[in-house]
């Protein structure tokens, strides 16, 4: 905290309110601090040598008190910080070696700025400050999703009414694996329901059997029961997600140390996991270096994303539950499930696009080839702006504006129009994109519908697949 002015006491001045910092230790080995170096400049990585004889016990925090005043004891600095922003750096005795840093801007009076959760990897700014033990960040409301993986015969795997989780929150959902392996219209934390549904693909078996120690009945439920599979891929897929921008925490726990591979499907974003096997005395991020039971994966918009789990040097693959968390508080999506999919490539030229809403609101369709531009775009923008569209209308011809080009990568979005206010409020949509492929026949003959530069019996079959299936699956998606 940079600037304190009645949050805590300096207890060897009283009346005297200093800056302060809070060292956390996740090791569960007690944190030599002697011969280190606190400082607020890199470039001077020696201003505050720590004494002999301090340490943080294993999962225990320590204050310093930066009041520039080193006559008062351990641990007191030689130095202040400034609450318009500034560096704060812990050194290895060596006097070189960076532990851990933090580059900071402007600070508010009486609001600390810590780590969630402790030693985890997001910087928020606290408004109940809580030096000496877990920091805590309020969750803002109606902006978390949250599942719990259970089963009937494992009654302690459940969160119940209880709060739970690294976004501590309320209002679980419990994909009870007794009852189906489906959960649809799943509520957010304040208890409304949405239009996300979570499906467990390959379940092969919940386990329940681990004994937990997290102090509270909500989070040992949590990391108590897990969906598993012996030397094979766990699968849960999430459909519907109406958060424009969001974080996805994956929690699992096992009776056994190993790492497992996360990845979601379709993306190349993937994160390994190194298990604390049943120890499990508070939450700790891992990136498959450190020990930790749980992985984030961070600024997520796709309204789907499967999440798979593969054993990495662990015998099985296992996940215990889900966070879905909105990094844009307060903003939901009006269209989702575009076709084709985001990044989609080798679309051809003449292909219709659909999505699917989430409200009865007419659209603001936008599409162009920049995707600056078409992120930016408004209605008064010419040539990206393609005109508004009835609420029941979810396609959209580019092909008809204006004919796409081969080998081209192309961005479109979908904004949601509330016309009940005056002037209309404006849903921003996700910028979307996908590329077209390029031909084998730059001029087709008429009737080819490869682009072989012939026409035969292969394109007769396709065009009377095409006809088949026309108006039927998608509706509309006629090509002639």
């Amino acid at each position: 905290m940079a600037d304190n002015t009645a949050t805590l006491e300096d207890p060897e001045e009283p009346g005297e309110f200093p800056d302060w910092i809070e060292l956390y230790n996740l090791s569960p080995e007690p944190a030599d601090l002697t011969g280190m170096y606190l400082t607020d400049n890199l470039a001077e990585p020696n201003k505050y040598q720590i004494p002999a004889g301090l340490a943080i016990p294993a999962g225990g925090y320590l204050i310093f008190w930066l009041d520039d005043d080193g006559t008062q004891g351990p641990t007191h600095t030689n130095f202040n910080l400034s609450a318009g922003g500034e560096q704060i750096a812990l050194i290895d005795s060596d006097g070189i070696t960076v532990i851990d840093s933090l580059t900071f801007g402007p600070q508010t009076s009486d609001v600390s700025y810590g780590r969630i959760p402790d030693g985890g990897k997001s910087w928020k700014f606290l408004t109940q400050s809580s030096p000496g033990s877990t920091n805590y960040y309020p969750n803002s409301g109606s902006n978390t999703i949250s599942v719990n993986l259970a089963r009937n015969d494992f009654p302690a795997a459940f969160v119940g009414d209880n709060e739970a989780g690294v976004v501590r929150v309320g209002n679980w959902n419990e994909l009870n694996l007794s009852n189906g392996t489906m959960l649809s219209n799943l509520k957010d934390d304040l208890g409304a329901a949405t239009t996300a549904q979570v499906e467990s693909l390959n379940p092969y078996d919940l386990y329940g059997a681990i004994p937990i120690n997290m102090g509270n009945a909500g989070d040992n439920g949590l990391l108590l029961g897990h969906l598993y599979r012996p030397q094979g891929m766990t699968s849960v897929a999430f459909t519907g997600i109406p958060y424009a921008e969001y974080d996805l925490y994956v929690y699992y726990n096992a009776n056994q140390t190993g790492t497992i591979s996360f990845t979601i499907c379709g993306t190349t974003n993937s994160l390994i996991g190194l298990d604390i096997a049943g120890a499990d005395s508070a939450f700790v991020e891992s990136d498959g270096v450190i020990n930790g039971n749980y992985v984030v994966f961070r600024g997520l918009t796709a309204s789907d994303v499967t999440i798979d789990a593969m054993p990495g040097t662990n015998y099985y693959s296992y996940m215990n539950g889900f966070q879905v968390v909105s990094t844009r508080p307060g903003s939901v999506i009006h269209a989702w499930n575009p076709t084709p999919a985001r990044g989609t490539l080798d679309v051809p030229p003449a292909l219709f696009l659909f999505w699917q809403s989430f409200d009865n609101l007419p659209h603001d369709v936008y599409f162009g080839t920049d995707p600056d531009e078409v992120a930016q775009a408004d209605v008064h923008t010419a040539g990206i702006y393609q005109g508004r569209q009835p609420a029941g209308q979810t396609t959209f011809d580019p092909f008809g504006a204006s004919p796409m080009a081969w080998d081209t990568t192309y961005y479109w979005r979908i904004d949601g129009v509330d016309e009940s206010t005056s002037p209309a409020t404006i849903i921003p949509g996700t910028l979307w994109s996908f590329t077209t492929f390029t031909p084998l026949c730059l001029n087709p003959p008429r009737g080819d519908t490869n682009d072989d530069c012939l026409v035969n019996l292969e394109d007769l079959l396709n065009l009377a697949e095409d006809w088949l299936s026309c108006g039927i699956i998608p509706p509309g998606a006629c090509p002639f």
